[in-house]
């Protein structure tokens, strides 16, 4: 099985290239698997919280957590991709956003192979939904 991965404002997406549909489903299963482990028990170096989440106080974040853990609701809307690697539910008058990203063992670009934990390495990011960016400036120089 061959698979190419694009990046699509931040979302992994795998792309068939010589594969069949039973590879591309038993690839997207195994991210789900991993990314749903990850988000049940990921640990503070992996977490990144934004400002708009540190305003809560501390047992605001804590249930926050607890609804990003225990998040079940994976629709077209919010995981096209069907990688359980991001969702958003509403909190306090506020919608909260999280999103897991799998970069290389460095942590110096993306993850070649989300599949393979050698290789990957998980973060979350959650945040408040007018928090999100949509284009990252252009980092050329």
């Amino acid at each position: 099985m061959t698979l190419l991965l694009t990046k699509n404002r931040s979302f992994l997406r795998p792309i068939k290239l010589q594969a069949s549909i039973a590879d591309v489903e038993d690839w997207t299963r195994c991210i789900q698997s991993l990314n749903d482990a990850f988000r049940l028990c990921f640990t503070s170096t992996e977490l990144y919280c934004s400002p708009g989440i540190l305003k809560f106080g501390i047992e605001d974040q804590e249930t926050i957590l607890n609804r990003v853990r225990s998040y079940r609701t994976f629709n077209e809307k919010n995981d096209p991709q069907y990688l359980h690697n991001r969702g958003t539910f509403d909190y306090d008058g506020e919608t909260v956003a999280w999103e897991i990203y799998c970069s290389d063992k460095d942590c110096r670009s993306e993850s070649p192979n989300p599949a393979n934990l050698d290789l990957t390495q998980r973060h979350m990011m959650i945040l408040l939904e007018e928090e999100w960016w949509t284009d990252l400036p252009n980092q050329t120089a």
